[in-house]
C-alpha cells in the first residue's frame, strides 16, 4: 500500500515538472515571438531598388501660340540713328536688298562701349573669386579634438583616484576634485564642439552665398555677352541695313533722321512663305538647353489634349527680356488649328549615359554632403536581421526622378540601395523591409 502511495506521488511530481518545462518553454517562445513583433513594429520599414545605369532627362516646358508663319519684325539692335530709308510700305524686297542706312559712327562706337563693359564685369567677377576666403575649420577642429582628449584624460584620472580612494590611500576630497575636473573638461569640449559646428554652418552659409553670386555674376555676363553677340551680328557694319529673306513691306516705323534703340521694330514685314507655326519663348537658363532641329511636341491647352511632334526651326534672341524666342513651324497634315490658339510646349532633353542612377529620394544630405544607405543582412541576437550602412556620395547632375553619382568600387548592381524609410536612418541602424 505505502509502494502504491510512493508511486503515486511520484507521478504526479513529475507530471508537475513535464508541465512546468512545457509551460517554460512556451512562455520563451511566446515571448521571443512578441519580442521579434514589438522589435519589428518599432523598426524603420524601408523600400528598396537598385543601381542602374542610363540617361537622366530634362523636360522643358513653355506655353505657345500659333501664328503665321509670313509674318517677320525687323528690329533695332543698337542705338541706331537713320540716314536714309529705301523701302516703304507695300514695297517688295529680296533677300540682300537695302532697306536703310545706318550712321555706322553710332555703331560702332556703342559695340567698343559694350566690349569694355563686358571686360569690367569679367575682371570684377575674377576679383570676386580671388577675394573669398573661407572659413578654416582645422583649427577649430584640433581644439574640439584636443578638448576631447582631455575629457578622456579626465575620466582616467578619476578612475584612478577613486581606485586610491577604495583603498584608503586618498581622502574622498581628492576624488571629488577629480570629478570636478572631469565636469570642466566635458564642458570645455561641448563648448568647442558647438563652437565648430556654428563655424560649420557659417562657412556652409558663406560658401552657398559665394556660389550663388558667382552663379549671378556668370548669368549676368553670359547675358551680356550674349547681346553684344546679338548685336554685332545685326549691326551693319558698313551701315547698309539688308533684308533677310524676300517680302513685303507691311508696315514700316522708320523714317530719315530719327533715331532708335535696342529692340524697336523698324518693319513690320510678310516673308514670301505660306502656313502656320508655333512660338514661345523661354528665359535663361532653359533657353540654352534647347537647340534648332530639336524634337519637340506640342499639345493642345484647350482640353482636346490632341499633340503633334514638330522641331524648333528657329532660335531668336529677344535683345533687353533676357529671353530667347523660338519657332517650330507646323506642316499642312496637322493643320486643324487657328491663329492665337494657344499650345502646351514641351522639348525633352537627354544626357550624357552613365553607369551609376539612383533614385533623388536616395540621396541623404546632411551638412553640406550627400549619403544614401545600403540595406545589408547580419546576424542578431533573434537570428538573421536588416541594417543599413552610409556611403558618401558624388552627385553629377540630376533631373526630375533620379541623380547620377560617381561609381563606388564597394558598390555592386545588385545592392539594395534604400529610396525610401518610414524614420530618419543611421549608420549600421536596424531596419525592416517594406
Amino acid at each position: 500500500m505505502a509502494d502504491l502511495q510512493t508511486a503515486g506521488k511520484s507521478g504526479v511530481r513529475k507530471r508537475i515538472i513535464r508541465n512546468t518545462g512545457l509551460a517554460f518553454i512556451a512562455v520563451t517562445l511566446l515571448l521571443t515571438f512578441f519580442s521579434k513583433t514589438i522589435n519589428n513594429l518599432l523598426l524603420p520599414e524601408v523600400e528598396y531598388t537598385v543601381i542602374r545605369s542610363g540617361k537622366l532627362t530634362q523636360e522643358i516646358n513653355s506655353k505657345g501660340e500659333v501664328c503665321p508663319l509670313n509674318i517677320e519684325n525687323i528690329s533695332c539692335y543698337g542705338n541706331w540713328e537713320i540716314l536714309d530709308v529705301r523701302v516703304g510700305e507695300r514695297d517688295e524686297f529680296l533677300e540682300g536688298d537695302v532697306l536703310a542706312v545706318i550712321d555706322t559712327g553710332d555703331i560702332s562706337l556703342e559695340i567698343k562701349k559694350s566690349e569694355l563693359a563686358l571686360l569690367k564685369m569679367e575682371n570684377e567677377l575674377e576679383r570676386y573669386k580671388n577675394g573669398f576666403q573661407p572659413i578654416d575649420l582645422e583649427e577649430y577642429a584640433q581644439d574640439a579634438e584636443v578638448a576631447l582628449k582631455a575629457v578622456g584624460q579626465a575620466k582616467k584620472a578619476l578612475a584612478a583616484e577613486e581606485s586610491l580612494y577604495d583603498g584608503g590611500a586618498v581622502p574622498l576630497e581628492s576624488v571629488n576634485n577629480a570629478r570636478d575636473s572631469l565636469d570642466s573638461a566635458e564642458r570645455k569640449y561641448a563648448d568647442k564642439k558647438k563652437l565648430l559646428a556654428r563655424k560649420q554652418t557659417e562657412r556652409q552659409r558663406l560658401e552657398d552665398d559665394y556660389s550663388r553670386t558667382v552663379k549671378e555674376k556668370a548669368a549676368e555676363i553670359e547675358l551680356y555677352s550674349l547681346e553684344l553677340e546679338e548685336k554685332k551680328k545685326n549691326s551693319p557694319e558698313d551701315g547698309l541695313l539688308r533684308a533677310p529673306f524676300d517680302g513685303v513691306v507691311k508696315a514700316a516705323f522708320i523714317q530719315k533722321g530719327a533715331s532708335f534703340v535696342g529692340g524697336q521694330v523698324l518693319f513690320e514685314t510678310v516673308k514670301r512663305e505660306e502656313g502656320l507655326c508655333v512660338k514661345w519663348t523661354l528665359g535663361l537658363p532653359a533657353a540654352e538647353e534647347v537647340d534648332k532641329n530639336d524634337a519637340v511636341i506640342f499639345t493642345e491647352a484647350d482640353g482636346k489634349k490632341n499633340s503633334f511632334k514638330g522641331t524648333v526651326n528657329e532660335k531668336k534672341f529677344i535683345r533687353g527680356e533676357s529671353r530667347y524666342e523660338f519657332v517650330g513651324h507646323i506642316k499642312e497634315a496637322e493643320g486643324e488649328l487657328e491663329i492665337g490658339q494657344k499650345l502646351d510646349v514641351s522639348i525633352v532633353k537627354s544626357s550624357v549615359s552613365y553607369p551609376m542612377l539612383i533614385p533623388n529620394s536616395s540621396v541623404i544630405r546632411e551638412n553640406g554632403k550627400d549619403y544614401m544607405f545600403i540595406v545589408k543582412e547580419r546576424e542578431g541576437v533573434l537570428g538573421k536581421e536588416n541594417y543599413v550602412e552610409r556611403y558618401e556620395v558624388e552627385v553629377l547632375d540630376t533631373d526630375a526622378f533620379n541623380s547620377a553619382i560617381t561609381s563606388i568600387e564597394a558598390i555592386t548592381g545588385n545592392d539594395k540601395i534604400v529610396s525610401f524609410s518610414s524614420k530618419a536612418l543611421s549608420d549600421k541602424i536596424q531596419v525592416k523591409l517594406g
